[in-house]
């Protein structure tokens, strides 16, 4: 992990096309504005760590689900009768 310091109105650029900029600092907070191509998901922290124990919940309740009878993991042919 790369820790740099930046004052407000200083940016870091990544890969020539995202800017990340230091808008300004206040009561310890910092706001940050950053340029990036559209198609960049780019999400706070905490949004992203709920989407991805979202994820985790979704792909193992897709390995115990039942079709018709049998346990799958999502395989074709996979699975035994219950």
């Amino acid at each position: 992990m790369l820790v740099v310091g930046r004052k407000p109105g200083e940016y870091v650029m990544i890969d020539d096309t995202i800017k990340i900029k230091v808008v300004r600092t206040e009561d310890g907070c910092l706001r940050l504005a950053i340029q990036a191509p559209r198609e960049m998901r780019i999400l706070r922290g905490e949004i992203y760590e709920k989407e991805k124990r979202k994820k985790v919940r979704l792909s193992r309740a897709e390995c115990f689900r039942t079709d018709y009878g049998i346990w799958t993991d999502g395989n074709p042919g996979a699975g035994s009768q219950i």
